[in-house]
């Protein structure tokens, strides 16, 4: 007999599957699911067994497996088939999903395991069935809310839905620390869900593999990762905060996203997927045709332009100013947003124009306390009291930082309470925000750690420095950044956009409450110049230790590319930032267009 197997190592797209010879004393043994050890090249590894074959004619002799890592099958049937199929659809190897999902459990921990887990695990009759639901896959649905009261509501209706008819619902969550936040705001109990996540240690990740193929009633809440567990009755996943970006694997191996994964398993298994969002992504709007609901804000703009015709060179806008003494005289807190850390976005020299850049990812370093510190790479330097380049001793700061901000406000409010919340905060310092402030400057790290009953204004220092970078999504990014603090607000609080161009539409969007004027906008954008969801964008990569060698063959594979049908390539480009551990990039965009 022959075993269909996939590696669990990293492995390249040609070697996903390999056939091997089961020994006669195994034959009887052998499931689908199950991990086997088995020779690979001059050295020996574990896999994934996919598929039982009778025979199999091959120009080469197969080897064998030479033995069963265990007795029961690890992997389920649509398991098996998610991972085969995202192989085929990201263009790699399926051994990449196999080598990512593997339990790492060793004897002792097993010994850990209670006895009940130990002995029925792999014993549930749907381990090797396909968990497929009796409905038929729907369309995902959309949730579009405007206060987390709202979103709670519906989730604790599909919790008691899913109770009172005992199934599995999974809760997908962008980030790690999102998990433990949504259950306190559900109030839930740590008895009441099962959390799943990569920081879990190898017996509670075990632990979590067993209930989901043991509890055919249970509530999961999880990061991305969670979508790959063996669950033997899921019916419902919400994808919370579908627009996030954090719902994207792009860091590390295998790269996905939690949609596609979600909306294959979906298919697989006959899943109800439910995306939720207070500012659903452009391509889920584009997609489900969604509707924007109706919204109440009352929201004030601040034209910036309009405050250096009045020779006011503050960062603080009339408007803003009169806010500020409104609501400190009211003993309410203040929350003003600032896009950058550091005290500003750059540092030049003013005699020769040079600009202090990372020696590691060329980025242009932030000064922070007489520092220059890489916010990308955490490269950190003392600053030099002379140009290395001309010996001039006067620099200048450009841009506006978070630390500008702070010391300029001290100024202006001597006698008030102010606190700087970013990622230089110290752990200990983080225990004043919940006391009492004053007023609060914070980057999107402050979001989740300040207590937002007691805000009575929000500012945003400057708008415009949300969407103005090179990237064709940075208008979405801004305006989901942007909703998430409007939902954050308490209702009775006064919100402040300060910005030089009121009449763009991301701000008349937000400022007549109308998100069909921002997604209309931006989807004609997308349209005009072949954006997702008007076309597939894939990314190609050359590195290299040399500038020239590294644009020599992204050049070299852009010639051949050119001219191909439904396919526009964008000629190399260096990214900002240039190097990655010491290796040079260029990037060649391709616009895939018409395909199904």
């Amino acid at each position: 007999m022959i075993v269909d197997i996939i590696p669990a190592k990293k492995l390249p797209k040609n070697l996903s599957v390999l056939s091997y010879k089961i020994p006669n004393d195994l034959e009887a043994k052998v499931r689908i699911g199950q991990i086997a050890a088995i020779p690979l090249r001059n050295s020996f590894t574990s896999g994934a067994i996919t598929a039982i074959k009778k025979t199999l004619r091959t120009p080469y002799p197969l080897k064998y497996i030479t033995g069963l890592a265990s007795e029961k099958p690890i992997f389920t049937l649509p398991q098996l088939k998610l991972f085969r199929q995202l192989a085929e659809y990201y263009y790699t190897s399926a051994s990449l999903f196999v080598h990512f999902n593997l339990p790492k459990l060793i004897k002792k921990d097993w010994q850990k395991l209670p006895a009940r887990l130990r002995q029925g695990y792999g014993g549930h009759a749907r381990l090797n069935a396909p968990t497929v639901n009796r409905h038929k896959t729907a369309k995902p649905s959309f949730l579009w809310w405007q206060k987390t009261e709202e979103r709670n509501k519906f989730y604790l209706k599909q919790i008691q839905t899913a109770k009172k008819s005992k199934f599995q619902l999974l809760i997908i969550v962008p980030r790690i620390n999102d998990i433990s936040a949504l259950a306190k705001q559900l109030a839930l109990k740590s008895t009441e869900y099962i959390p799943i996540h990569r920081q879990l240690s190898r017996l509670e990740n075990f632990k979590v593999w067993l209930a989901a193929n043991r509890q055919l009633s249970a509530l999961f809440i999880g990061s991305r990762s969670s979508l790959f567990c063996p669950f033997a009755n899921l019916r419902t996943i919400i994808i919370d905060d579908e627009h996030s970006l954090d719902h994207k694997q792009y860091d590390m191996n295998p790269r996905y996203e939690t949609k596609v994964v979600a909306e294959k398993l979906g298919q697989i298994c006959k899943n109800k997927i439910i995306y939720s969002s207070p500012a659903p992504s452009l391509v889920s709007y584009h997609e489900l045709q969604l509707k924007a609901p109706q919204f109440k804000r009352t929201i004030i703009s601040a034209d910036l332009n309009n405050e250096l015709t009045k020779k006011n060179f503050s960062f603080i806008s009339e408007q803003l100013d009169t806010h500020l003494k409104h609501t400190l005289n009211s003993k309410k807190s203040i929350f003003l947003f600032v896009n950058k850390k550091g005290e500003a976005t750059s540092t030049a020299c003013q005699d020769c124009g040079f600009t202090f850049t990372c020696p590691s990812c060329t980025l242009p370093l932030i000064k922070t306390n007489n520092q220059f510190v890489c916010y990308y790479c955490d490269h950190q330097e003392d600053m030099p009291p002379f140009c290395p380049k001309c010996s001039g001793p006067n620099f200048h700061s450009l841009g506006l930082g978070i630390q500008k901000v702070e010391a300029n406000l001290k100024k202006l409010f001597p006698e008030s309470k102010i606190l700087r919340l970013d990622k230089d905060i110290t752990k200990l310092a983080i225990a004043d925000y919940q006391s009492p402030a004053a007023i609060i400057i914070g980057t999107e790290y402050a979001l989740d750690k300040i207590n937002w009953a007691d805000i009575g204004l929000l500012g945003i220092i400057n708008a415009d420095s949300l969407w103005q970078h090179a990237e064709f999504i940075s208008a979405e990014t801004a305006y989901q950044l942007l909703i998430k603090l409007l939902t954050l607000a308490p209702k009775n609080a006064n919100i402040i956009i300060q910005t030089f161009q009121p009449n763009h539409y991301l701000i008349q969007s937000i400022i007549q409450n109308k998100p069909e004027i921002f997604y209309q906008n931006e989807s004609a954008f997308r349209q005009k110049f072949s954006y997702p969801p008007f076309a597939q964008l894939v990314k190609l990569s050359c590195l290299n230790k040399s500038e020239a060698a590294t644009k020599k063959e992204a050049e070299k594979i852009y010639q051949r590319l050119k001219g191909y049908k439904n396919i526009e390539s964008q000629p190399p480009l260096s990214i900002l930032r240039r190097k990655i551990r010491g290796k040079y990039k260029f990037n060649i965009i391709l616009k895939l267009k018409n395909l199904d």
